[in-house]
């Protein structure tokens, strides 16, 4: 696996996050929040089971504090491995992290079959 490097510190590129976190262009439905601990990026769905609620669909974060970018689709971790794309370092370069969102915003999410709350019988 091909590890992104590094070419500024670490601390350049949390500063320039936190003053300017729309620098990400997001893809339409995709929001961000940033405050001193982390920079997050997600995409909310509204969901429907017994009720209807809106749920983070797709997210990622960026962790100032330990230097450290993690993806999830509906709350799971997703590794870069699945999808497909290199790894990437807490990079000082916001593309990468612009191609993480990216990739993230296009992988399929499959909803699966009927809910078992609303059907009794299914596991």
């Amino acid at each position: 696996m091909k590890q992104i490097q590094c070419f500024e510190t670490n601390e350049h590129l949390i500063s320039d996050l936190k003053q300017i976190p729309n620098s990400v262009k997001l893809p339409n439905g995709w929001y961000f929040h940033c405050d001193e601990v982390a920079l997050s990026y997600f995409c909310i769905k509204n969901v429907k089971t017994d009720i209807i609620k809106a749920t983070v669909e797709k997210q990622v974060i960026i962790n100032f504090e330990e230097s450290q970018i993690t993806s999830y689709i509906k709350d799971k971790l997703i590794t870069e491995d699945v999808l497909g794309i290199a790894k990437i370092a807490f990079s000082q370069n916001i593309s990468h992290i612009q191609h993480l969102v990216d990739v993230i915003n296009s992988t399929y999410v499959c909803t699966g079959g009927p809910s078992v709350i609303n059907y009794p019988g299914l596991y």
